[in-house]
């Protein structure tokens, strides 16, 4: 991946790793954002969660939207049986929600969101704040019970309380709102705490240097390697699994970071193994190998992954969510099958791919790499067929598509939590004088960790330099 001189970019970011996760820690990074189009007004039952929220609308000139309203007739059968809904209950209710807040225009949105993952969820509709209405739990319990034949009685109040996940410091797109005051006050103070809040959760990624005419030499990689190994090595990691692509990806840069990262560890003592991607691919051959990575990984060292057998079971993203992601075009649930390997022990999986449009999940890599590249064969095959009915050409260049919210679920629901994983990710572009590395990011964890980060990252510069963007449809 050599390159002509390059100079440093201007505001890359290459932060200090410390910590746990092998040692990988992000830092805080948040951008305002300005006006509010898409709210949640969220909280417990009586915190009048409804009245701001239409209030609030007319305010903005917003479209109002009651969560309550969108719940399907058997979740609100449990809850009026006194019930808690179950995460399995509640995702396609969410996505719903969700894509309801990425519809065009402004709109406001009633939803309890008790949890951070439901509002992660929902925090992938770009722009979105939220609004936490704060109430004791005896106010909360007079107000409901104040409201006879409500579904959600006084008996869930309790319930709700125990289950609230109040939102955190590095939540700085939630506003916190004393819900006891009188409804103008209340209106009033969200009002003027919109200027106070940021997109997003305050993070970054660990590694973000790239830009359109950024050309990142050899040695530059390398250096950033040799600072994510070293984070590595000081947090204790003794065995780390590699996950390239296979040869069939041999322009997006990963067989060169693949190779200084198994030198790198190998001498640190670290035992290292290789397993690529492939997907459905071929096992790659001794040439394959020796061609991806240029002679510096032994073809002994690389496992292969087995998608028709193998795997491990781990849930599955339900045929009703798929149902909403596909707006009803495709409702057979997505199951998530992986290579067992990935779950043997290592204390660090470094995922290593390009970030370059695609025509199934509109931007390659990230949790594709591990959900499709290391998936079984219902994984890939339900994921891809999801890509072909949501519209491929619709698809193409985006950071966020069906087949993408149903990836980076199944990683963030099934995935995060079994499997400590740095993302290395780079973005390549083809130019007059050969290819040319115009990025790389690194990250860890799921899509709202620093991995997300890196990812989204990627992504924005990828669309820059990876596509032509015309102003009317071709005809």
């Amino acid at each position: 991946m050599s390159g002509s001189m390059s100079t440093p970019m201007s505001g890359s970011m290459s932060t200090p790793m410390s910590g746990s996760m092998g040692g990988l820690a992000s830092a805080p990074m948040a951008a305002p954002v300005s006006p509010p189009i898409k709210v949640v007004v969220m909280g417990v039952a009586g915190a009048g969660k409804s009245t701001i929220a239409e209030r609030l609308a007319d305010r903005l000139g917003a479209r109002y939207l009651d969560a309550d309203a969108a719940h399907p007739a058997a979740n609100v059968a449990k809850m009026a049986a006194g019930e808690a809904l179950s995460d399995d209950d509640r995702w396609p209710w969410l996505a719903r929600l969700r894509q309801e807040l990425r519809a065009t225009g402004p709109v406001v949105v009633t939803c309890s969101a008790l949890a951070r993952r439901y509002r992660n969820l929902l925090r992938h509709a770009d722009g979105t704040r939220f609004v936490f209405l704060d109430l004791d739990q005896a106010t909360a319990y007079t107000r409901v019970s104040s409201r006879p034949g409500h579904f959600m009685g006084p008996g869930m109040v309790a319930g709700q309380f125990a289950a609230l996940e109040r939102p955190a410091p590095d939540e700085t797109d939630v506003a916190v709102i004393d819900a006891s005051a009188d409804v103008e006050v209340v209106l009033d103070a969200v009002i003027a705490a919109f200027d106070g809040l940021s997109s997003g959760l305050a993070v970054a990624p660990l590694v973000a240097d790239g830009g359109a005419d950024r050309q990142l030499t050899s040695a530059g990689i390398a250096a950033h390697v040799a600072g994510l190994v070293d984070g590595i090595v000081a947090g204790g990691a003794r065995r780390v699994l590699l996950v390239p692509p296979d040869h069939t990806r041999l322009y997006s840069g990963a067989g060169a970071i693949t190779a200084e990262f198994f030198e790198r560890l190998d001498v640190a003592g670290v035992d290292v193994g290789v397993l690529p991607a492939l997907g459905t691919h071929m096992a790659m051959t001794p040439a394959d190998v020796d061609l991806l990575f240029a002679g510096r990984i032994p073809f002994e060292r690389v496992m292969v992954h087995r998608w028709r057998d193998g795997l491990v079971h781990l849930g599955e993203i339900s045929g009703a969510e798929v149902a909403v992601l596909s707006d009803g075009r495709f409702d057979e649930a997505i199951p998530v099958e992986i290579d067992a390997e990935l779950f043997s022990g290592w204390d660090l999986v470094v995922s290593v791919g390009q970030v370059l449009p695609h025509e199934v999940i509109g931007m390659a890599n990230y949790s594709k790499n591990l959900i499709i590249g290391l998936g079984g064969a219902p994984t890939i095959h339900r994921s891809h067929f999801l890509g072909a009915v949501s519209d491929m050409e619709q698809l193409m260049g985006r950071t966020q598509s069906p087949v993408r919210d149903a990836v980076d679920a199944a990683f963030d629901r099934f995935v995060e939590r079994r499997v400590n994983v740095l993302w290395v990710l780079t973005v390549m572009q083809a130019t007059a004088n050969g290819v040319v590395a115009r990025g790389l990011y690194a990250g860890t964890g799921g899509s709202m960790s620093s991995g997300g980060a890196a990812y989204r990252a990627a992504g924005e510069l990828a669309r820059q330099v990876n596509l032509d963007i015309v102003d009317d449809e071709f005809t």
